[in-house]
């Protein structure tokens, strides 16, 4: 991809249908500003759009406009192709971290959503998940159904949600401990 192919990508994050995008793209450069301190922002995206996660996601924003449609024609690249982003409307600032093996299947998302990798957002009982502002979702969690997740939450790895989680939250997964018996039991694993 040459400079001219980035400054109409640069052109278009910068308009009114580009704005989610141009979020993204803040939130992914101030993630990884020790790599691309000094960089001009034409620079800092052809680093970026290296990363097969950040190339989904700029496929996913563009699809939505006419002027963005154009421009995948020039994005080349890998892009994660195990990674599944379905959800009509996600605000600026949107990271996704590894993102293998990752569906995302809300209703929204808000600004600022970070995601890792092999996490699953869907639908169960009907319904699928409302996400605030500032969420984080952590390796291997599963947030499922017609539930709605406040702002300024942290689901941390392996966990499953299925109920709604009120504002300034931190989900852990429930521990586990072993209990012997006797000599002769076998080992029981007990969630506490």
């Amino acid at each position: 991809m040459d400079k001219s192919d980035l400054a109409k990508i640069s052109e278009w994050m910068h308009s009114r249908d580009g704005a989610d995008l141009y979020g993204d793209f803040k939130s992914w450069h101030i993630w990884r500003r020790s790599a691309y301190n000094g960089m001009d922002e034409l620079s800092v995206l052809q680093q970026l759009i290296k990363y097969p996660e950040f190339n989904s996601l700029l496929r996913y924003r563009i699809r939505k406009s006419a002027t963005g449609q154009e421009l995948t024609k020039i994005i080349k690249g890998p892009f994660q192709n195990n990674l599944s982003i379905s959800t009509a409307s996600i605000g600026p600032g949107l990271r996704i971290q590894h993102g293998y093996s990752t569906f995302i299947l809300a209703q929204s998302i808000g600004s600022n959503f970070w995601i890792n990798q092999n996490v699953t957002i869907g639908n169960a009982r009907g319904g699928k998940p409302v996400i605030g502002d500032n969420v984080t979702i952590r390796t291997g969690a599963v947030v499922v159904g017609p539930i709605n997740i406040g702002n300024n939450v942290t689901i941390f790895a392996n966990c499953v949600v299925s109920q709604d989680l009120p504002d300034n939250c931190t989900v852990y997964p429930a521990r586990s401990h072993i209990q012997v018996e006797e000599p002769s039991s076998a080992l029981k694993i007990n969630d506490y």
